[in-house]
């Protein structure tokens, strides 16, 4: 992940303050009056004219109010602000950033997560490699670009409240990666949604030490993102593809090392990183060879910068698969429970009521699917009976 890191930046912030009773007073005259003026203000209150200037500064540096020559005219925001009773002015202060190139976005750093994000630059142990920034970048200067973002909206992460930035400039602004390149980072991200909120959670580990006789590695450095952002929709999108025609075959070979046709029907999305597959008996019993029905696979979707891990359940559709995954979760609880009581529960269950109707799913059924997933303990503990001898 392309990733530059900006800290302390120069900004001015929104800082709320509340309104004096005369402010009130005077924004209230502007408002119901549409305009005041300094003689109506002398007239009213009896007080010096002059001071009307002085009590609608704040006015006009909130937008709650403008001049022309001695009136004030409200604005539109003005009984919002009268409601509110606190007007916001521009004080000085600096704030971190992060720019995502890959995605375009400028986010706001908390104090906690840049002051975390610093130590990427620690003995270089996080870079993974320098990598050729975008070349629609080039010669773009910070400065520029952050003026855009902020006036757009389109800082992504914390709420600053920044407005912009400071007028001086007291560090040179040279353009953004000047020499073409871009440190890229390795990280493992999990982004979480809800009907409320969305959160992107990054966690950048270090690479091992190049010394034979230092293993230790630095923390990990964990960095939370609030909002909505065009990286985690990205991601999103990489997701989508299981749910496709495109990649239909694709998938069905992921999940059964088969290049068989796949199932006609879609899955279906459960949540931003779960997935669920109708199958009937053939799919179920090809989809068996790779793992226990009743356990979710583990798939990957692999980009170019990027690797998304989901997870795919399957859900039965016929008698057939209804039979399989009941065999199947009945060695998933045994596993589970280190005790075969739950496949000879299972076997008991589905010995037909009649005595000359075949049992479908004998012992030996289950004994060969038990040593084909791989739970030998499990499998030796099915023989015991007939291995050992009994006086």
């Amino acid at each position: 992940m392309r990733i530059a890191f900006w800290p302390d930046v120069e900004v001015r912030k929104r800082n709320s303050s509340s309104l004096t009773k005369l402010e009130l007073f005077v924004l209230e005259c502007a408002t119901e009056l549409e305009t005041f003026s300094t003689a109506q203000f002398e007239a009213i209150t009896g007080l010096p004219s002059e001071l009307l200037h002085a009590l609608c500064r704040r006015l006009i540096r909130g937008g709650a109010v403008v001049r022309r020559d001695t009136e004030y005219f409200a604005t539109s925001t003005a009984r919002q602000t009268l409601e509110r009773g606190q007007t916001y002015d521009a004080v000085e202060g600096s704030q971190s950033y992060i720019y995502l190139p890959d995605s375009d976005e400028v986010v706001a750093l908390s104090k906690q997560d840049a002051k975390a994000f610093s130590k990427l630059d620690d003995r270089g142990r996080y870079i993974v490699a320098t990598v050729p920034a975008p070349r629609e970048l080039a010669g773009v200067k910070r400065s520029d670009l952050l003026e855009e973002h902020i006036r757009l909206g389109r800082i992504r992460g914390a709420d600053s409240g920044v407005v912009g930035l400071t007028e001086r400039v007291t560090t040179p602004d040279p353009p953004l990666f000047a020499d073409g390149t871009c440190l890229a980072y390795q990280c493992d991200a999990v982004l979480r949604t809800t009907h409320e909120s969305t959160e992107l959670s990054l966690m950048f580990h270090s690479k091992p030490s190049r010394r034979s006789n230092d293993q230790a590695r630095s923390e990990p450095v964990h960095i939370l993102i609030q909002g909505q952002t065009n990286l985690g929709d990205s991601w999103k999108q990489l997701a989508d593809v299981l749910g496709t025609t495109t990649y239909r075959r694709a998938l069905w070979h992921a999940l059964t090392s088969s290049t068989s046709t796949p199932p006609r029907v879609l899955p279906t999305r459960c949540s931003i990183d779960t997935w669920q597959l109708d199958v009937d008996g053939l799919s179920a019993s090809e989809v068996a060879t790779q793992q226990n029905l009743a356990s979710e696979a583990a798939l990957e979707v692999v980009a170019d910068d990027c690797t998304v891990s989901l997870s795919m359940s399957f859900r039965p559709t016929d008698p057939r698969a209804e039979r399989l995954f009941a065999r199947d979760k009945a060695i998933a609880k045994a596993q589970a429970e280190g005790s075969v009581n739950p496949i000879l529960r299972f076997l008991d269950e589905s010995r037909p009521p009649q005595p000359h109707v075949p049992q479908l799913t004998t012992i030996d059924d289950m004994l060969s699917r038990v040593w084909s997933l791989g739970h030998f303990t499990l499998a030796y503990a099915l023989t015991e009976p007939t291995d050992i001898p009994r006086d």
